[in-house]
């Protein structure tokens, strides 16, 4: 798990069924949300 600027938690998981996401989460994580799920879809 990680937690962004606000201290809420970020489901890290592909096989997540969701996950909460802010505008800091690109500026820590590198990508959004829409990129990460794309990544979850991958084997």
């Amino acid at each position: 798990m990680l937690t962004d600027m606000s201290g809420d938690m970020i489901v890290m998981h592909r096989n997540f069924t969701k996950f909460y996401v802010n505008p800091a989460v690109k500026s820590v994580l590198g990508y959004t949300q829409e990129e990460y799920l794309h990544f979850g879809e991958l084997d």
